[in-house]
């Protein structure tokens, strides 16, 4: 079922203006909007880069680019990019983009905050440790319409959690995913997991280990094969373990930073839809929520429309660090169907009033 974008909030991060960096891929890519000028990006991982290099290409102005990673941090990745090539052209390519327009670009930064009164007017940025928290030395101001801001993916693992598969925690690959053998089996004969839903390392690995998935559903139900089918699952086994290194250097720069969401102020909203904030989930921990599920009935957290995607991975994290446990000991939201939202008329189809059966009536 694909990821769900991360956010970390910050103090104005609800202010209209400011947008999901995934979000703004669709907006540039499907639509062909450019967001309003200027536009500062910020959060960690490639896509701070792509969507940089779309909005110039577009015709764009970016402000600012604040990331994450230190500089530092994207040489190591240089080794597994080595790899690929394609991966490797391309980045660099992006990079030109941006120092040709001469975009002031702040590495181990992140947004402070963001400012405005009826939209985004300004945003703050400022360096962080390399743990994500920030530092107290200096900050930088930007007049900006827009910002554009992204700490990662979050796996879609809901089927496997609606139907009880075994979830583990994993945070290089973003979160909580389904347990798997090597060929996408889940603990649940006949349920088989695939793509970002099953961690997150990127399209080319899905479109392997979706083949490989799918071969072994066949085969697994007694399916007929093609002669070459063993030839085809040890190719993308191959693929697989190719491009590995390159998936894991990239999900490791987007992996959620427990000291960057350890440092969300208290007066800050976490919870969007139902307008939670961090002060709010603390003194409902002090009071004795114990995992995920408690601090939910508690503050109404994860009830809102986007039922704890935005916000879920987040308040796992400040509910682990405030009760000093792992992640896996926190839980996760009890997943209910429908698992995305429907209209009623994709429910109920089309009927006239003649078309409803009516019982005969009750003997007397």
């Amino acid at each position: 079922m694909g990821a769900y974008e991360r956010v970390v909030p910050f103090p104005g991060w609800t202010l209209p203006g400011v947008i999901g960096l995934a979000a703004s891929t669709v907006i540039l890519k499907s639509h062909r909007v450019i967001p309003a000028s200027p536009v500062v990006v910020a959060g960690c991982g490639p896509l701070l880069f792509a969507v940089s290099a779309g909005i110039i290409k577009a015709g764009g102005r970016v402000a600012a680019i604040a990331d994450l990673a230190s500089a530092r941090d994207w040489l190591g990745t240089a080794p597994a990019l080595a790899l690929r090539p394609s991966m490797m052209t391309q980045g660099l390519q992006w990079a030109a983009q941006i120092a040709k327009a001469r975009i002031p670009v702040f590495f181990q930064s992140t947004v402070l905050r963001a400012e405005g009164h009826e939209g985004l007017e300004k945003v703050i940025i400022g360096p962080v440790s390399r743990t994500g928290s920030p530092k107290p030395v200096s900050e930088a101001c930007f007049h900006a319409s827009c910002l554009i801001v992204g700490h990662g993916l979050v796996p879609g693992a809901d089927i496997p959690r609606l139907l009880r598969a075994h979830i583990r925690f994993d945070r290089d690959l973003g979160g909580h995913v389904p347990v798997l053998d090597s060929c996408g089996r889940t603990s649940i004969a006949g349920l088989y997991a695939t793509g970002d839903g099953s961690g997150i390392r990127g399209a080319e690995t899905a479109v392997s280990h979706g083949k490989l998935v799918g071969l072994t559903a066949a085969q697994d139900a007694g399916r007929p094969l093609p002669s070459s089918w063993k030839s085809e699952v040890d190719q993308a086994h191959k693929k697989i373990a190719h491009v590995r290194s390159a998936s894991i250097a990239m999900a490791r720069l987007m992996a959620l930073r427990p000291a960057q969401v350890d440092s969300i102020p208290s007066e800050t909203i976490v919870c969007r839809c139902e307008d939670v904030t961090r002060d709010e989930i603390d003194k409902a921990i002090d009071c004795g929520a114990r995992d995920i599920n408690q601090l939910k009935h508690f503050t109404r957290c994860g009830m809102g429309p986007c039922q704890g995607r935005m916000c879920g991975d987040v308040i796992q994290e400040l509910c682990a660090l405030k009760l000093s446990i792992d992640r896996q000991a926190v839980g996760q939201w009890t997943a209910r169907p429908p698992l995305r939202a429907v209209s009623l008329s994709d429910l109920i189809g089309t009927f006239e009033y003649d078309d409803i059966p009516i019982p005969n009536p009750a003997p007397l």
